[in-house]
């Protein structure tokens, strides 16, 4: 019985998960339910939350980073797991990895004050506030890229926090938040690397090409 994952068609938290598999060529099928099909089964959940992986035991698994962690030990790419096992990389690296995601999520939850906003306009302009030069995310950003590293985000291959970073900062310019320009990473050089390095990967520039060609959200990944 191969892997199965449930999330919204969205390039967002299960997507680095998605890509494991991909870069892994492990078996999976992925679900992804209408927002209003999630609303009917949110609360037969456990944390009633996306994502969850059904592992081969029929086990729920939950929490987006701990399944990204506990692929990412699974994955090998170039000869190098994707998250350290203490055997190849050293834990203070595995460490690093965790710090760098961690440090990423706190872009995510300075934007998420900006749902409460009903009034469209104002919304949009308090997002475009957060990423413009001395917003909160702006400010966060220029810490970001003075940790992150020339190609990756923290070695100098490929690990589950570059797909993770791919991730998060295409998804916040994919149209999805409201207000937050396309450029918005044009004063961050690094980071830009570092997403273009994941996307010219093979095997993940093939998968979002396809995705990219049925929805519009994927574009950004390109």
């Amino acid at each position: 019985m191969p892997y199965k994952l449930t999330y919204f068609d969205l390039p967002a938290l299960a997507e680095p998960i998605r890509l494991l598999f991909i870069l892994g060529d492990i078996e999976w099928k992925n679900i992804t339910p209408t927002f209003d099909e999630w609303a009917k089964i949110k609360d037969t959940t456990k944390w009633g939350q996306l994502p969850i992986l059904t592992n081969s035991e029929n086990v729920e698994m939950t929490q987006s980073k701990s399944i990204l962690r506990y692929l990412g030990k699974k994955v090998i790419y170039d000869g190098m797991p994707l998250y350290p096992d203490g055997e190849i990389i050293n834990d203070f690296e595995a460490y690093k990895i965790d710090e760098m995601i961690d440090a990423f999520e706190d872009l995510r939850i300075l934007i998420i004050p900006t749902y409460a906003i009903i009034d469209q306009a104002e919304k949009e302009a308090a997002r475009l506030e957060l990423v413009s030069k001395d917003g909160k995310m702006y400010e966060l950003l220029k810490k970001l890229e003075k940790e992150c590293g020339d190609n990756f985000i923290v070695c100098d291959f490929l690990t589950i926090a570059d797909l993770w970073v791919y991730m998060l900062l295409n998804f916040f310019r994919c149209g999805f938040y409201d207000g937050i320009p396309n450029d918005y990473l044009s004063d961050f050089p690094k980071l830009t690397n570092v997403i273009n390095n994941v996307k010219k990967i093979p095997l993940i520039n093939k998968y979002v090409t396809e995705k990219a060609s049925k929805n519009d959200y994927y574009k950004c990944l390109l």
